[in-house]
């Protein structure tokens, strides 16, 4: 068994709905999920299940709140197979090969969250790069991230983007350097970033 931890960002939180943006959950072919808010443990199924690409919080007497700290404890037998489409929902009739899209941000986004659990930092972010480069080259033409990101015109943060676009190209094959890592933190952060984008896009 296999265990991966997430810390969710308060942009995640749909207060009104008493729902939490989790597509990560669908990489996994779950045993158990333990959630933590302020430190205290909640059972999955008894005080929360999974919709689709969501959290659906059951009210027991409280409701979430932005400034909750929210902890996601996942164990799970094996990550999903590539032809899943954990992210095919954000694809719709703009892309110009809907299949091919699903596939390559579904792929490389199961890959950077296994990659992240296992320790394996520069391909955690090498993957939630091309992730984001997927979701934003609706033609799938060559186009250079940096680009894709100056044109974008949604409501999703450029900055966050260049962040995973700067932490991809610190590992990137045509500008690696010997003396360049990427460290948990960073990876964790391109995760972190990546998760709200993918909600505002």
């Amino acid at each position: 068994m296999y265990k991966a931890v997430f810390k969710i960002q308060s942009d995640c939180l749909e207060v009104a709905n008493q729902e939490i943006f989790t597509p990560f959950v669908n990489c996994y072919q779950i045993h158990s999920v333990t959630m933590y808010v302020n430190g205290v443990s909640y059972e999955q199924d008894i005080v929360f299940c999974f919709i689709g690409h969501k959290t659906k919080w059951i009210n027991i007497g409280f409701q979430l709140e932005t400034t909750d700290t929210i902890i996601f404890d996942i164990n799970y037998f094996y990550i999903r197979p590539d032809d899943i489409e954990v992210l095919g929902f954000l694809v719709d009739t703009l892309y110009s090969n809907q299949t091919k899209s699903k596939e390559i941000i579904s792929k490389h986004y199961i890959e950077g969250q296994f990659s992240l659990d296992n320790g394996l930092y520069k391909n955690a972010v090498l993957n939630f790069g091309t992730t984001l480069e997927g979701i934003l080259n609706k033609s799938l033409t060559n186009q250079d991230l940096n680009d894709l990101i100056n044109n974008y015109t949604g409501s999703a943060d450029k900055t966050d983007m260049h962040f995973i676009r700067q932490l991809r190209n610190k590992v990137h094959p045509n500008q690696i350097s010997a003396t360049q890592d990427i460290s948990r933190k960073e990876a964790i952060e391109a995760r972190n970033y990546l998760e709200v984008i993918i909600k505002k896009i």
